[in-house]
């Protein structure tokens, strides 16, 4: 996971803005499929310990729309924040020869 971050976010690729909003939607996409994975992973679980108030399909759905509305926002908005940040350290780094 780490390589492959760092091959997403390498710093030359920082200097236009498109670049960060495909950084952006790439991270706020894999975040979004991260959290419906776990929570495929944890919602039987949940049910066969009892915890789970509702059926567990329409806790699945619940679950996949609150992921995309509430995750996809949040992480899209993060990636944003951490891409112009990028961009901002690539820009102001030191010349390489001097």
């Amino acid at each position: 996971m780490k390589r492959w971050i760092s091959l997403q976010a390498e710093l030359g690729n920082f200097q236009q803005r498109r670049t960060i909003y495909i950084f952006a939607l790439k991270m706020s996409f894999l975040a979004v499929i991260l959290s419906v994975a776990i929570i495929l992973v944890m919602l039987p679980v949940l049910e066969w310990l009892g915890l789970l108030p509702l059926p567990i399909l329409d806790a699945i759905r619940l679950c996949v729309l609150l992921a995309w509305f509430i995750g996809g926002t949040v992480s899209g908005a993060l990636a944003l924040l951490a891409g112009y940040a990028i961009h901002k350290l690539a820009s102001r780094a030191p010349n390489s020869n001097g």
